[in-house]
This record gives structure tokens, sequence and C-alpha cells, in this order.
């Protein structure tokens, strides 16, 4: 047997005050790894979002696509490959260690997008690791991306909680808003799918400025997340809700908002007997109610909704345009609240 002595550090720092050993209390490594293993992975087109590879479901392997080892949060490459038809490639003599993987996006084909880019593989001595990295159609990107920047046709995918459930108040339309802004989904595909007001989703769905408003077309539900917690409406004017109308890029636009003591200056009369005005002192704008609210239009919105004209309300919709003019929709009759005229 062999007895190991342990010196206190207090002994070291003397010997070391006498010239017979240095006194240093930084603790070096106990040992340096050195090997080198191999990174393994397969890059393909996740068309069914579900990160699992199955071309039963429409998945496709990426071909042709550079991939970099890198040391990790820098640039500089240890190895590199080309991902096979099948999608996989596999890089050898990779030193140990936790590195970044970087698909070259200029080598990505158009219409795929790499949106986790560069993922996190770990490399072990004489053992393969493997990353399975699924590409979109398009990456999530804030409703306000999509309100300043995406054109006509363009394809995106947007996450965010439901305002407005599919067909609430509109047949086959909704609404959506994230903490950037709001958008209007035609999506009368999603019904019946149990999506109500305070779920989150995540959807996908192309462009459309169609009647001079911003909204998406064929949308697919891609996520979906029940009861995550209700959007508080913003408060805001009749007036400014008017001047969002020749806008549909207009912030305000497709929000969930409340306009507070607007009278109703006039009755249904114009819009297919669906359109009246509102004022609440700072300029009128239009109060739409669609055929799901009330199936009858005319003084049958009056019944429906029991509003008088002449009175006031705190009405609560989505803001929305038509050729230019800025309305707001309520969902509910639970929308719509009679107040005192201020």
């Amino acid at each position: 047997m062999i007895d190991v002595i342990r010196r206190p550090m207090w002994a070291t720092c003397f010997l070391a005050a006498l010239g017979l050993t240095a006194c240093d209390d930084s603790v070096a490594p106990q040992f340096v790894v050195d090997g080198t293993g191999t990174v393994e992975g397969l890059l393909f087109l996740d068309v069914d979002n579900d990160e699992i590879f199955d071309p039963a479901d429409g998945d496709q392997p990426v071909a042709g696509v550079g991939v970099a080892v890198r040391v990790r949060n820098t640039d500089e490459v240890l190895a590199s490959a080309t991902t096979g038809p099948d999608g996989r490639f596999a890089i050898s003599n990779v030193i140990v260690g936790t590195h970044d993987v970087f698909f070259d996006e200029a080598s990505v084909p158009d219409g795929v997008f790499v949106c986790e880019n560069p993922v996190s593989a770990t490399v072990r001595i004489a053992s393969p690791s493997f990353v399975g990295v699924p590409s979109r159609q398009a990456c999530l990107i804030p409703i306000l991306d999509v309100q300043e920047d995406a054109a006509a046709g363009d394809f995106v995918i947007v996450r965010g909680t439901v305002t407005a459930s599919p067909s609430q108040f509109d047949e086959g339309d909704m609404s959506i808003q994230d903490e950037s802004g709001g958008i209007w989904l035609r999506a009368g595909n999603l019904e019946g799918l149990g999506i109500e007001v305070g779920d989150v989703i995540e959807v996908g769905g192309t462009v459309s400025l169609e009647f001079g408003a911003l909204w998406l077309v064929g949308v697919d539900l891609r996520d979906q997340v029940a009861d995550a917690g209700f959007i508080a409406p913003e408060e805001t004017t009749t007036a400014a809700i008017a001047a969002s109308g020749p806008l549909p890029r207009d912030p305000l636009q497709n929000r969930l908002v409340t306009v507070r003591a607007a009278q109703l200056t006039s009755a249904f009369d114009s819009g297919g007997e669906r359109n009246a005005t509102l004022d609440d002192g700072s300029g009128q704008t239009v109060i739409r109610v669609e055929s799901v609210l009330s199936p009858s239009g005319g003084a049958g919105i009056l019944t429906t909704t029991g509003m008088t004209v002449g009175n006031c309300y705190d009405i609560t919709g989505i803001v929305g345009a038509f050729f230019g003019t800025g309305q707001i929709f309520p969902r509910t009759v639970a929308d719509i609240v009679e107040v005192p005229c201020s």
C-alpha cells in the first residue's frame, strides 16, 4: 500500500517563503482529452413540421448543401463535407468537444430554409455524433415582419395568440396576434379543429393584399397550444381606425382593439346593410357586423346586438380594411357594451 501525504496549502506557501518551492494557488487542468470522433447527420425538408424524417409524410432529403464543423461561437472550420442525395453527411477526424455544425445557406436550394443554423454537436472519441436537422419552407418570423416586408405571394410562417377563432364573426376568417402585430387569416379549413380564442397557434400561409387588406390565404396549421392566455385589447380611437384603412400594413390593422363611448351615428344601411358609422369624438369610422354575428343585416343587426342609433358603446373587435376603408369588426354580442355618451 502506498500512503499519500496531502500537504496543506499553508505549508506549501511557507516552503515558498524559504525559496524551496513556488506558491501558486491556481489549479491546473487534471488532464487533457486528446482524440477524434465523427459528426454524422441528416438534412431534410420537414413538410409536416414534426421534426421527424418520414418520407411517408412527404419529408424530403436536401442534397448538395455544404456542411462545416466549426469551433464553437467562431468561424474557424475544423472539417467540412456536403450532404449526399439522401441528405446525409459524415465528417470524420473531428477533435472531441462541443462544436457548431453550420450549413452553407448559399448552397441550400430555393424554397428551403435551415432555420436553426448552426446546430450544436458534441464529439466523443471513436463514437459518431448524430444531428438530424429539419429544414422548412419558411422560417418562423414575427407578424410585424410580414406587415413591413412580405410581398404578396410570399409564403410565411407566423405564431400568435388567437384573437378571433375560425368563423367566429365571419365565415372562414380568423385572426391571431403576437407581441409585434396582428394578422387576418382566410382559414375556413381550420374550422372544426377546436381552435379557440386564447390558444396559441403556428400557421403557414401565403401573403395576400386582396381588397386592400393584409391577410394570409391557403393557411395550414403547424402547431397548437390550447388555453395559452388571452390578448388584452388595445385602446384606440375611431379616428385612428379610419386612418389605418388606406394602409393595409398599418400597425393597427388586424389587431384586437377597444374604442370607448363611441356613438352609433347611422343605421346599418351600407356595405350590404352591414356597415354603420361610429364616432367617439375623434372622427368617424365604420363598424362592420358580419353574417355569423348577425344573420340578418340592416335593422336585424340592431335587433341582434341591441344597439340603437344615437346611443354610445364600448366596442371591442378586430381592425380591418376594405378598399381603403378602416373598420372595426366585433366578434360577439359581448363585444358591444352600451355606456353613457360622454
